[in-house]
């Protein structure tokens, strides 16, 4: 499903992002991460300012109740791979 990639792009940029080189910085952007609501409004202003994007990001908005377990289980997968990605770094 489209939404389900751009959602997990979209995350994996955030906690990358954040991630730099200490992994305890991907913990703490897990614990500030948004609720789905938050992560999905800035995208769904900027659909009204004329950003386009891959997915219909108005009605993930409007349905965002329903996308709060994907996007929670996503954040969690995510930040793991990037702990793990960095042990491998440190091994």
């Amino acid at each position: 499903m489209k939404e389900q990639k751009f959602i997990i792009d979209e995350v994996k940029k955030h906690l990358q992002a954040s991630a730099r080189k200490n992994k305890y910085q991907v913990i703490d952007a897990v614990q500030e991460m948004p609720t789905f609501e938050g992560f999905i409004l800035p995208y769904y202003v900027s659909t009204m300012e004329g950003t386009k994007y891959p997915v219909n990001v108005e009605e993930m908005y409007i349905y965002c109740d329903e996308w709060d377990e994907f996007y929670n289980e996503t954040v969690a997968k995510v930040a793991q791979a990037i702990l793990e990605a960095e042990q491998i770094k440190e091994a």
